[in-house]
Parts: C-alpha cells; sequence; structure tokens
C-alpha cells in the first residue's frame, strides 16, 4: 500500500494534495503539519477523512478525529 505524505506547495494545500491522492485511488494519508495549531490538524484531518489517516508527531489528535 502506498501512503502520501502531506506538503503544501505554492499550488497545493494539504486538503487539495489529499483529495487529488483519494481521487486516484489512495487511502494511506500521513497529514504533515508540523507548524499548524493542534486544532488546525483536526480541521483539516476531519475533512479530508480516508481509510487510514496518520498524524505527524500528534498522536493524540487521532482521538479527536475518530
Amino acid at each position: 500500500m502506498l501512503q502520501f505524505i502531506t506538503h503544501r506547495t505554492g499550488a497545493y494545500d494539504e486538503i487539495t494534495g489529499t483529495r487529488a491522492v483519494l481521487d486516484g485511488g489512495c487511502r494511506w494519508v500521513q497529514l504533515r503539519m508540523k507548524e499548524a495549531p493542534a486544532g488546525r490538524i483536526v480541521e483539516v484531518g476531519r475533512e479530508v477523512f480516508c481509510s487510514l489517516l496518520s498524524f505527524n508527531d500528534f498522536s493524540i489528535i487521532s482521538v479527536n478525529i475518530f
């Protein structure tokens, strides 16, 4: 199984990039937003919810998403 690790670019934010890979069939996403506050990570995680969503540095956030 392939994993997509989010990253912000000039063309894509975490949500847009994740939606694109989910549309392409990816089901494992690591939400990587090291500089974002935990509340924002929860918001984005809820919006891009997929089969398998992992978090970089914030394991407690998964409790708030699911």
